[in-house]
């Protein structure tokens, strides 16, 4: 993420020191990880995020939750097949339920499937190829396997786009864990094991064999092509890049309307007059869902029994679809 917001040119439009430049370049590989730096995960630091990365299992809920209300956007979810295998993962598939062709925008997984997470192989390397293709299709998903050749990777794109206004295509791209690295360490076997999650060699700075094998790995991506001789990426590096408006870091954010000090609780001494904090953020909740429709409540169940009934005098439930017979379910 920190390279694409590099690349992109809004790193350095909210923090100087990382303009597209050698010098910004430097630093920011010297700040990755560092105390006065960037996390090594995501985090509202960088430009367009908001939230905190390192929490496994969350990636599809929020993709899902992207394409509310915004009808032409197609949101791309890439999944490692450790998150895979995650409680929340396995729960939002049934995600999909909740988001209509004609409401709601189009959501992407894509299964970054290296066989291998941190420390063991993963379970949807284990499964045979049919037993992958029954677990997609019981979620009503239409799977795609593509591998690591360029071309037929893009086929594989085109075909899902293809299919996103009549099915839920879901990619699930099979790579060699740590794609590109180093088949060996000194004896130890490094390529395609869990071993390439996390590094290796300790002493890059001080043993001269661990810096030259790291300097060997990243010279074969030939930096030279990209970038020129003061540091700066070539025009044909950034040809890639969006409208200003669709970059990374311009993300939106949604500024509530309300004021929130309105619905203030004072402290009280009668009980029997209270007006309990539920009953407040109810009528805020309230407020906000009557004036902006893409404002929405994520309530697995209990909305009325913790106070927060108001809200369904204004909306009903959201659902992908109308079922007959069925009136408290709306794709509207």
């Amino acid at each position: 993420m920190l390279a694409n917001l590099f690349l992109e040119g809004t790193l350095g439009n909210i923090y100087p020191k990382y303009q597209r430049t050698e010098e910004g370049l430097r630093n920011l590989c010297q700040d990755f990880g560092s105390s006065n730096g960037f996390d090594i995960e995501v985090s509202p630091e960088c430009p367009g995020i908001f939230y905190i990365g390192g929490e496994l299992g969350i990636a599809l809920a929020f993709s899902q939750g992207c394409a509310f209300s915004i009808v032409e956007s197609i949101t791309v979810c890439v999944i490692g097949d450790g998150e895979f295998e995650t409680s929340i993962t396995q729960a939002s598939w049934q995600g999909f339920k909740f988001l209509s062709r004609k409401r709601d925008g189009k959501v992407l997984p894509i299964i970054n499937a290296n066989g291998n997470k941190m420390s063991s192989m993963s379970l949807l390397s284990l499964k045979s190829r049919q037993e992958q293709i029954d677990f997609f299709q019981s979620h009503g998903l239409f799977p795609i396997f593509v591998g690591t050749d360029h071309i037929k990777f893009a086929e594989g794109l085109n075909k899902a786009y293809r299919l996103l206004d009549r099915e839920t295509p879901v990619i699930i791209f099979e790579s060699p864990k740590g794609w590109t690295a180093p088949e060996f360490f000194g004896d130890i076997p490094f390529a395609n094991t869990y071993k390439c999650h996390k590094p290796l060699l300790k002493n890059p700075a001080t043993n001269t064999n661990q810096a030259a094998l790291i300097e060997h790995w990243l010279r074969s991506y030939q930096p030279e092509d990209l970038f020129d001789d003061k540091g700066a990426p070539y025009e044909s590096s950034l040809a890639c890049l969006p409208e200003n408006n669709f970059l990374i870091g311009n993300g939106y954010l949604w500024t509530n309307r309300e004021k929130p000090k309105e619905f203030f609780v004072p402290t009280i001494s009668n009980i029997d007059d209270a007006k309990t904090s539920m009953e407040a953020l109810e009528q805020l909740l309230f407020n906000i869902v009557k004036h902006d429709a893409n404002f929405l409540v994520f309530s697995p169940d209990e909305l009325i029994s913790n106070r927060f009934g108001k809200i369904l005098e204004f909306s009903s439930l959201k659902f992908g679809e109308s079922y007959e017979g069925i009136n408290t379910l709306s794709p509207n």
